[in-house]
């Protein structure tokens, strides 16, 4: 049975209530493609759809990055503490168990990534999200009961097992969290809402700088996040399925719904709806051996590879090891505790301003003006604290370099990487390439976080950032001569350039 004699019989089983129409307006299908953001938005208010129920719905989903950037920088607010504990439990400074204790987190993301993605599409959307609350919950509460573990052991081992397993819940979210959002908002502005998951991460890593800078015990700040991940509990279970699910299991009738609650009762949901079922229908899935046959072309090798080494460069650009240990690299510096954590709350508020920035202007200057800008700034904020791990009388150039390095990555390398992903990889591989992708980027964020302190200890924290600011100084060169613009390119057209004239150092 086509699609359109669903929609009849989804119409008909529907209540007339929930089918009228507003009495002042006909259902309108409101085009804003060609508009310019501002205008667009401003159409929009003013236009038949409804946005408040797309804006919740997505600031609700982006929630559950909120606890992971308060996963991502607990790190930095709970090492100190940790090291102090007087009672032979205490962390050593420089010790291979620092080492794992921040990269676990990293390699339990990149599971949970792989798990997510199997899940949205077994389960649902609206159900793996759910589910994604579990490994936060129980991954916290592990943390926060270890104080309480006197075996230095075991204590060591439920530490651990809690960073995997809330590490596991970041992977988790930071996947489905802009999956559900992008398939429930409207085409001309899905920029800004998936933009909310990045906004939302910085918010958490301000929250755990600003929890730690208050001097609360790490198991409180873990318990924090436990209760909050049950908080965000009672908002995430009244989220519904997506349309786009719905439609690819044939339930028409709600997706319908869904739709009508998204847009209002103002517009006619029945050309998204077909448009989804045709995009759907276009979706043509391949097996892991089939896309493995599919590499050997240049539309799919060639941009996978730009796609992988711009993870690369945004992984090895040293972004990790500062928000990880910002703290303990600003204590290295000369700061105190109290002045690296007050530091460190602006740097939080630059780094929601920049993330903010980017989403306004990514559709203005293009993707690699906006890298080259972001490769440049850490670049240079690299080698001010390369300067300042040689000179620790330099507190001005630290705070300055870490506020710029922040700033730099957020309006360029924080969320661009991901954004040109589904611009350069084909659609029929993109599932399992994307997957990855993803895998890979989270390898790199387990080696730089695991193994920061090891070289630098051994070869000096001034060389380390001196080798970051080298590798953010070949970043702007490979984003100048090898990587193609995607900015307003359909993607028929990003696949054209790969197949047939696409040349390096262009």
């Amino acid at each position: 049975m086509d699609l359109a004699k669903k929609l009849q019989q989804s119409e008909k089983s529907l209540t007339s209530t929930q089918l009228e129409a507003s009495p002042l307006q006909e259902p309108t299908n409101y085009n804003t493609s060609s508009l310019s953001f501002s205008k667009k938005l401003t159409s929009l208010v003013k236009g038949p759809e409804r946005l408040w129920s797309t804006t919740l719905l997505a600031m609700t989903a982006a929630l559950l990055t909120v606890v992971g950037g308060y996963t991502i920088a607990y790190p930095s607010s709970s090492l100190e503490d940790l090291q102090n504990i007087t009672d032979g439990r205490a962390i050593k400074n420089g010790s291979t168990f620092e080492d794992v204790y921040g990269a676990i987190t990293p390699i339990g993301a990149l599971f949970g990534g792989i798990v997510a993605g199997s899940s949205a599409d077994v389960l649902g959307r609206r159900p793996t999200i759910i589910i994604t609350l579990l490994p936060y919950f129980v991954g916290w509460t592990m943390l926060g009961i270890s104080w309480y573990i006197k075996n230095v052991l075991a204590f060591k081992v439920i530490l651990l097992a809690g960073r995997f397993i809330s590490g596991f819940g970041l992977g988790w979210a930071v996947l489905i969290g802009p999956v559900y959002i992008g398939e429930i908002s409207l085409p001309s502005l899905r920029g800004l809402y998936s933009s909310f998951p990045q906004l939302f991460l910085n918010i958490g890593i301000m929250m755990s700088y600003l929890l730690g800078a208050t001097g609360l015990k790490y198991h409180y700040l873990a318990f924090i996040a436990s209760g909050f991940t049950l908080v965000i509990s009672l908002a995430i279970v009244w989220v519904p399925e997506t349309p786009r699910f719905l439609i690819a299991k044939d339930n028409v009738t709600r997706a319908l719904k869904t739709l009508r609650f998204l847009r209002g009762h103002n517009v006619d949901p029945k050309e998204e709806l077909i448009e989804i079922e045709e995009a759907i229908t276009m979706q043509e899935k391949l097996s892991c051996l089939e896309v493995l046959k599919e590499l050997p072309k240049r539309s799919v090798y060639l941009p996978f590879m730009l796609v992988m080494l711009l993870m690369f460069f945004q992984q090895f650009s040293g972004i990790n090891a500062l928000v990880f240990y910002s703290a303990p690299i600003l204590q290295r510096a000369g700061f105190g505790s109290n002045s690296a954590f007050l530091a460190l709350m602006t740097v939080g508020i630059t780094s929601l301003l920049a993330t903010f920035l980017n989403t306004l202007i990514i559709d203005l200057f293009g993707r690699k003006l906006l890298l080259m800008t972001s490769a440049t700034l850490m670049a240079l904020s690299s080698y001010g604290l390369g300067l300042v791990m040689q000179d620790t009388a330099l507190k001005s150039v630290a705070i300055v370099s870490v506020i710029v390095f922040q700033a730099g990555f957020c309006i360029g390398y924080g969320a661009t990487p991901w954004i040109m992903l589904p611009e350069l990889i084909p659609l029929r591989v993109r599932g399992l390439l994307g997957g990855v992708t993803a895998a890979f980027n989270w390898g790199c964020a387990s080696l730089i976080t695991g193994f920061y302190f090891v070289v630098s200890n051994k070869i000096g924290a001034d060389i380390a950032w001196w080798i970051f600011a080298g590798i953010n100084g070949l970043s702007v060169a490979f984003v100048a001569f090898f990587l193609p613009e995607t900015k307003g390119k359909k993607l028929e057209m990003t696949e054209k350039l790969f197949t047939n004239n696409y040349k390096f150092c262009t």
